[in-house]
């Protein structure tokens, strides 16, 4: 049994996340019902000190752990750069 099966279609919420629809479960924000439906398993904190969720709603660039979840939010994330190895590789021919 998965904790989905345990929800009614009351529980959940849709939004859109990078242009498709999906349900989420009805949380606080916006970052506990993406973590709640495993959409999102970066670690974060959840209280808006890391800056690791940031997301892109109506244009603007927010942390998504402080926006309240609502029907119908239109969401984008954001991708992080791949970090810079050239340090380490310019380390390994030392």
């Amino acid at each position: 049994m998965t904790w989905r099966s345990l929800l009614t279609p009351a529980d959940l919420v849709p939004i859109t996340l990078d242009g498709a629809e999906v349900a989420v479960p009805q949380a606080a924000t916006l970052a506990a019902a993406l973590v709640a439906a495993g959409l999102d398993a970066r670690p974060r904190c959840l209280i808006g000190t890391c800056q690791q969720c940031r997301m892109v709603i109506e244009g603007r660039e927010v942390r998504a752990c402080r926006v309240a979840l609502t029907a119908g939010l239109a969401v984008r994330t954001i991708v992080a750069p791949a970090p810079d190895d050239s340090r380490a590789s310019a380390d390994r021919n030392r």
